[in-house]
């Protein structure tokens, strides 16, 4: 027979234990400072919860403090291993952050991580201590937060973060430096465009784009011809944004890719420019196999007001795609000529109301 007593010291053992390793989480410091508020040590003192629910309802109560919530930062910093996935719906988490849906789930480093962007640049020194020492998933989150700080202070070690070997944080990282936008990281973030992973590769274009790095269209205009169409998608856009006349003809031959992903992106691009081969180089697109790029085309040349592309729009008023029509009405709408009248009555008893509106308008 089992000796009762020795049952009930067991299960305390194992009660006791499972509270102490509940309750020191990783890197989380032992000891609360005796200079720290009420309403902050008690929602600090939730961090120590076994419970995840409590834990990540305690760095979201923080995050409502604002600047006095600043004592908690080395042990929010210390919550962002903290990954114990919550259902909000099963668990009744009402208290969660509204940039969760509903359906999403959270986690305590989740709720910490908001909590340390709403805090802001204290939290800085302690997130670049999490970048050199922390485990991955950490710093994945770490790099989020430094980026939105937007401090200077994190550059270096966000640039070391993107040679991490884990894609996750070399994407991150490369987002975060995109928000700083430091030139000193233009270099490494060129070397990225080779990255084995495209959401590495996507990060870096879009953060040389943000950063209008000229020193890097050489590279860019490489990027219109990786195997990835979402790579040389996003490669368009940072070439709108930089905005470099020698750009335009690598948008043009985007124009010819495969993707139409690639090919709207391209037309996007070359709204931005005033360009004299715009015309030519927009014409020649009218009559593309997708929908939306000739949508795209036809707003294109509206905005250039050019009589010259009449002739070009006023063919697609009999496209078999409505929208399409819709768009051309509107297009000649734009450029206000005479001779778009007698194209534009004919459309007038275009089976769909929406072109019918279009072509009133124009009219």
């Amino acid at each position: 027979m089992k000796n009762p007593w020795l049952t009930r010291l067991l299960l305390m053992c194992a009660t006791i234990g499972f509270a102490v390793s509940g309750r020191t989480q990783p890197n989380i410091p032992r000891r609360i400072s005796g200079n720290v508020s009420i309403l902050v040590r008690t929602e600090i003192e939730r961090l120590y919860s076994q419970d995840p629910v409590e834990r990540a309802k305690g760095a979201y109560r923080l995050s409502e403090l604002g600047e006095a919530a600043e004592p908690a930062v080395p042990f929010l910093a210390g919550m962002l291993s903290d990954d114990v996935l919550i259902d909000p719906i099963t668990e009744n988490t009402h208290w969660t952050s509204l940039e969760y849906e509903i359906t999403m789930k959270t986690s305590p480093s989740r709720q910490a991580a908001r909590t340390l962007r709403v805090i802001g640049d204290p939290a800085v020194e302690p997130l670049i201590d999490v970048m050199k020492n922390g485990h991955w998933k950490s710093q994945t989150l770490a790099a989020w937060i430094l980026g939105d700080t937007e401090n200077p202070k994190s550059v270096p070690v966000l640039i070391s973060a993107l040679r991490h070997e884990r894609w996750e944080v070399r994407e991150q990282a490369a987002n975060a430096l995109g928000e700083i936008e430091d030139e000193r990281a233009v270099k490494d973030l060129i070397a990225l465009l080779k990255d084995s992973r495209i959401e590495v590769r996507i990060a870096a274009i879009d953060a040389l784009g943000d950063m209008k790095a000229r020193s890097a269209l050489e590279h860019l205009h490489r990027a219109m011809e990786d195997d990835d169409w979402k790579v040389r998608a996003e490669a368009a856009d940072a070439l709108e944004e930089i905005g470099d006349p020698s750009s335009v003809s690598v948008l043009a031959r985007g124009l010819k890719d495969r993707h139409a992903e690639v090919r709207l992106s391209s037309v996007d691009a070359l709204e931005a420019f005033e360009d004299p081969r715009l015309m030519e180089i927009l014409v020649a697109a009218v009559n593309d196999a997708d929908r939306e790029v000739r949508c795209a085309v036809l707003g294109a040349l509206g905005d250039l007001e050019d009589e010259r592309t009449i002739d070009a729009i006023v063919l697609r008023l009999k496209d078999p795609d409505w929208r399409v029509r819709e768009s051309a009405a509107a297009a000649l709408g734009e450029i206000e000529s005479v001779k778009a009248l007698d194209p534009l009555i004919d459309a007038l008893p275009d089976e769909y109301k929406e072109v019918r509106m279009a072509v009133i308008d124009a009219l």
